[in-house]
């Protein structure tokens, strides 16, 4: 039986998951400090970003398994990232995005959120509009209610 294949840039990712996932450890054990008990403040992201470190090592050792020898060449990586880094649904979603890093401030949080949302979910779905409205809108709510009615962060 061949072994899976695995698609570009997955062995990357995982190396990029490990080199992260130990920054964010290394910055939860900062702030819990040298005492840590289960209510002190640290406790939960230093056990998040252990739980993080432990998964993605994980995956790595469960990719080590799949397709060893798929692109040999560096040419052939590179011409393989490019074909899915640099698609037009790819770039396009990195304008969205950039669009609405631009509109926050001259619209708000609030419309901005759903105009990109609305937008994106309309390009890349090619479906109905107004039901994409309506779930840009239902995502919106949920926002809102976690960051600042719960967490009672300040939204731009």
């Amino acid at each position: 039986m061949e072994a899976p294949k695995l698609k570009v840039g997955e062995k990357v990712i995982t190396y990029v998951m490990i080199l992260i996932s130990l920054f964010i450890l290394y910055h939860a054990y900062k702030i819990s400090g040298q005492k840590t008990t289960a209510g002190s403040p640290g406790a939960f992201p230093l056990m998040t970003s252990l739980a993080l470190v432990v998964f993605s090592v994980w995956t790595w050792g469960e990719n080590r398994k799949f397709s060893p020898g798929l692109h040999k060449s560096l040419k052939s990586r590179i011409g393989a990232l490019q074909e899915i880094g640099f698609s037009g649904d790819c770039l396009l979603v990195i304008l969205f995005v950039l669009v609405y890093a631009f509109m926050l401030k001259f619209l708000g949080f609030s419309i901005a959120t759903v105009i990109f949302l609305w937008g994106s979910m309309c390009y890349l779905t090619k479906g109905n509009w107004g039901k994409n409205l309506l779930i840009a809108l239902f995502n919106l709510a949920i926002i809102l209610l976690i960051f600042k009615q719960i967490f009672k962060v300040i939204l731009p």
